[in-house]
């Protein structure tokens, strides 16, 4: 995970509630991913990681925490 700039975090026992957000996430880009590689014809594993970058992007753009989405950067 660390070779791929990707943070984990432990869920408390105490509250298991908090994966939720993640399975939510985890959720809408199962759903977003077969509409749009079908659209596009995503075929082999290069154009599968496009696709699924691409699908990331626009999830991520449409999340938004307090008016600003996680793709925004800082400011």
């Amino acid at each position: 995970m660390d070779e791929h700039g990707i943070q984990v975090y432990h869920v408390p026992l105490e509250s298991p509630e908090s994966l939720g957000r993640t399975e939510r996430h985890g959720g809408v880009l199962k759903a977003m991913y077969p509409r749009v590689a079908s659209e596009v014809g995503a075929i082999g594993r290069e154009q599968v990681e496009q696709c699924l970058n691409q699908v990331l992007m626009v999830k991520n753009g449409s999340s938004r925490v307090g008016g600003f989405s996680s793709s925004m950067g800082t400011w």
